[in-house]
């Protein structure tokens, strides 16, 4: 998984460099809208109209379309805390013949913002934001099992589903960047009892290694009927 936030500010094509050394044939692209949505408020964020998210739409779906044959999918600019914009911006790309993928967000959408794109798109795949806000472990689960009560039929893809929640559900396809981070940025590495620090001779680079591998061990090992696919 690529991320459009940070691609557009490259002046040159790295990612695709980066893409074709390491014989990636297909990218998934997040727009980035959870990660900017961050850094305002939910009041501020709900005034907005579709000319006033920081991320262009219309060069969004200028991108996309440039570049479409090197994605397999592409999420939507989606805008926690403005449904109706998130809505509008899913409308423009399908006009625009890029058609994403929908974003629900757990942890501020009610359900039947769900409901309604499911009935009005029905698509393939639906993403779940919002999860990693969530601090509490329990009601993370708790609104994760409503989700897959209540819509058994559906395709999820769970954005930053690194823990237990990732057996306990039918996942189609999850992402996560703890692999990468955790070590980095806090000494830590990925394990079936959690995070826990790094051995001490081990550098960073080392650390990170130990936890992707132990993340393609996940998708080996993810079990019965599900159809898991991780995303790195």
């Amino acid at each position: 998984m690529f991320n459009y936030l940070y691609l557009r500010k490259q002046g040159k094509e790295n990612w695709r460099r980066y893409k074709a050394k390491n014989g990636i044939e297909k990218l998934f692209i997040d727009s980035g809208g959870f990660q900017l949505m961050n850094g305002f408020s939910f009041a501020k964020v709900k005034a907005w109209d579709l000319h006033d998210c920081p991320i262009d739409i219309e060069e969004y779906a200028d991108f996309l379309k440039r570049y479409r044959k090197e994605f397999f999918t592409w999420s939507n600019l989606d805008v926690r805390g403005n449904d109706a914009l998130s809505a509008a911006h899913f409308e423009f790309l399908c006009d625009e013949g890029v058609c994403p993928m929908p974003i629900w967000h757990i942890d501020s959408s009610p359900f039947s913002y769900l409901e309604e794109i499911l009935t009005k798109v029905d698509p393939p795949c639906v993403g779940i934001g919002g999860i990693l806000t969530i601090r509490s472990w329990r009601k993370r689960n708790e609104l994760l099992s409503e989700v897959f009560d209540r819509f058994p039929d559906v395709n999820f893809h769970g954005f930053g589903v690194c823990d237990q929640n990732l057996f306990r559900f039918p996942w189609h396809s999850v992402d996560l960047t703890s692999a990468i981070v955790a070590p980095r940025r806090f000494g830590k590495v990925m394990t079936y009892q959690g995070q826990v620090p790094r051995d001490p001779k081990w550098d960073p680079t080392r650390a990170i290694h130990e936890s992707l591998d132990f993340v393609v061990g996940l998708e080996s090992n993810y079990r019965g009927e599900f159809q898991g696919q991780l995303f790195e």
